[in-house]
């Protein structure tokens, strides 16, 4: 009870040392103070045991969906979609028009008109280049006996002209005894790959006339020659007396310190002494004009708004994926497999409920993706607020060992930010430039990474409670 007669500046006085004492008596000096509520507790009522188990199971429930969820998206985007089985089948379709339409001798015709146009437009003193040899007759000398010498009467039954690959090799798929005129119908997608591949760098290179001097001649066994005999050759008039040799171009390499070149031959009719009267004579020739021959460009015109120029693997990219384990098959048959994986693939997959296309499985799957890691994290960010501690549930994300703390960062951490990456460089989510491409992967992987940072500072920020 006051008194009243205190004056009121006295009284101030007392009620400004009751003040005092109370502080005093609360203040971390005094051994008897109470410790008073954590800071970040201030504002949150306690923890109760079922929002201790009700939060920890729930975050069980979305760490367990995020790894779900960056599984099916690996799983979807890397299986092929509808589109790509479309896209397969209308290949092999695509192939087997060409092999009705083919024409053996189509590549030996494309050179020829190629060889054609370039005479056309040379010049005078490059004409000579397509014209061919105009060896008339020509003096064989086999060894160094000159008895051994007959004289024959040449004609060239060939072109001046030859098919070379990569490396400046003979282009070498050709047709077995079709004298390098005829590429065989592709059986299998094997067959064409390997057809198609080569087509990429083929080269026409003219052989205008003979080299005198220096020749070979022998047996010919399984196409080439056996132990070739040294020769020598010059030109000479013909005459009605000599007998007839036709001559043909190829490429051959006779000894390991000659250069691959290139050869007239041909098959004696008359005998030459000393070797058989199946003697093969082979005249060195010297090389003239060369250019290049866009081979593949004939069997683009058949299908121009599907086709391009490149490897098997880049313009058939679909098909080859699709028949990586069958591709001996016939052709046929392929595509009736092919058919039937289009028939059973299906148009959209199914995730929570929803459907979403295919096609947009990067585009869609990463948005979730983010948004799981964004709600994974502000429901972490809660639970460590409210400092849950030992909660009633078996979550991986309470436990305090190093190997659940290893496990949790790589499942919860490092795994979605490694399937966003993937899906986005995989998934193609523009179609513009390839820098607004990089930009766009880069870019969502960043943010993906930028929450899994957040939820890596409050995983580890609180310990393992």
């Amino acid at each position: 009870m006051i008194n009243r007669n205190i004056p009121k500046r006295k009284l101030g006085a007392i009620e400004h040392q009751k003040g005092s004492g109370r502080k005093a008596l609360n203040s971390p000096e005094d051994p008897m103070a109470s410790p008073g509520p954590p800071p970040q507790a201030a504002n949150a009522k306690p923890a109760s045991e079922d929002d201790k188990k009700d939060f920890a199971d729930h975050l069980r429930t979305v760490q367990f969906t995020l790894l779900i969820v960056c599984l099916g998206l690996v799983v979807v985007t890397t299986s092929p979609s509808r589109r790509d089985i479309v896209a397969a089948h209308q290949q092999i379709l695509d192939i087997l028009e060409m092999q009705r339409q083919w024409d053996e001798g189509w590549l030996y015709a494309q050179a020829a008109t190629r060889v054609s146009e370039a005479r056309s437009r040379s010049t005078p003193k490059d004409k000579p280049n397509f014209e061919g040899p105009v060896t008339k007759a020509i003096h064989i000398v086999v060894g160094e006996m000159a008895k051994e010498a007959r004289d024959f009467n040449v004609n060239f039954s060939g072109p001046s002209w030859f098919l070379l690959g990569p490396n400046e090799q003979p282009y070498a798929y050709w047709k077995k005894d079709s004298g390098w005129k005829k590429i065989a119908v592709p059986r299998n997608i094997t067959e064409f790959r390997t057809i198609w591949d080569s087509l990429q760098f083929v080269t026409v290179r003219t052989f205008p006339r003979l080299v005198e001097g220096k020749a070979w001649s022998g047996e010919r066994v399984l196409g080439f020659p056996e132990e070739p005999t040294p020769t020598t050759w010059k030109e000479i008039a013909p005459s009605p007396k000599y007998n007839e040799m036709a001559l043909d171009i190829g490429l051959d390499r006779f000894d390991k310190r000659e250069k691959l070149g290139a050869l007239y031959f041909g098959l004696s009719e008359g005998t030459i002494p000393g070797l058989a009267t199946t003697t093969t004579v082979y005249l060195p020739a010297v090389s003239g004009s060369t250019f290049d021959l866009d081979a593949q460009a004939f069997l683009i015109a058949r299908f121009p708004d599907r086709l391009r120029h490149g490897t098997f693997t880049e313009v058939f990219h679909e098909l080859d994926a699709a028949t990586t384990n069958y591709q001996g098959l016939q052709l046929e048959t392929i595509e009736t497999i092919v058919r039937s994986e289009m028939d059973r693939s299906k148009e959209a997959f199914e995730a929570f409920g929803v459907k979403f296309p295919v096609e947009a499985t990067a585009r869609w799957g990463i948005l979730v993706l983010l948004a799981i890691q964004m709600y994974f994290w502000l429901h972490l960010t809660e639970y460590r607020r409210r400092e849950i501690v030992d909660p009633p549930v078996a979550w991986i994300g309470s436990y305090g060992s190093t190997t659940a703390r290893v496990v949790f960062s790589f499942t919860s951490l490092a795994a979605p930010v490694a399937v966003v990456c993937f899906v986005a460089a995989r998934g193609k989510l523009v179609t513009s430039s390839k820098l607004v491409e990089v930009a766009v992967v880069v870019g969502v992987t960043l943010v993906s990474c930028l929450i899994a940072l957040l939820t890596a500072q409050k995983y580890f920020d609180h310990g393992n409670t």
